[in-house]
């Protein structure tokens, strides 16, 4: 197996995280199109972020991701529309929120592409099966919409 050169792994990893965040913004327009809820069109932020946070190799992306996701729902799904609004705190509470699903989706990420490698590594004929991952990635998703939408207050 050959490895990519640390430039290129940089810049698939940043096309990865401008496509999955490009794709949220899409999704995100389509359910604010049709009268969804703020609170959903969130959620399809936070999704992309965790998968962001996952499939990049370095915790750095996952933090961009957040950064990035939090600005992009701002700025275009935020009322006034296409503006930063200074005097919503509740944005602030949203990417520290963010920020700390994306750290811990990267760590646990992390730790998972270790563990894989060194079994792989002494024990090549054996693998984990993809249903292990699958249920951890929904885990991870499922947590982190718990706790922002336990987080967010209703707006009157």
């Amino acid at each position: 197996m050959e490895k990519r050169s640390p430039g290129l792994a940089s810049f698939f990893n940043a096309l990865i995280l401008i496509s999955i965040l490009g794709l949220c913004t899409l999704i995100a327009y389509g359910f604010f199109r049709l009268g969804f809820s703020e609170d959903n069109i969130i959620t399809v932020y936070i999704i992309g972020i965790l998968v962001a946070s996952f499939v990049a190799s370095k915790l750095i992306y996952g933090l961009f991701a957040s950064i990035i996701g939090v600005s992009l729902y701002i700025w275009c799904f935020a009322q006034p529309l296409f503006t930063f609004p200074s005097r919503y705190p509740q944005y602030i509470l949203t990417l520290i929120m963010l920020l700390a699903a994306s750290i811990i989706t990267s760590i646990i990420s992390t730790q998972y592409r270790r563990r894989e490698r060194a079994e792989t590594a002494s024990h090549p004929e054996t693998s984990e099966p993809a249903g292990g991952l699958s249920t951890r990635i929904l885990r991870t998703i499922s947590f982190s919409a718990t706790v922002y939408h336990s987080t967010v207050q209703p707006t009157v």
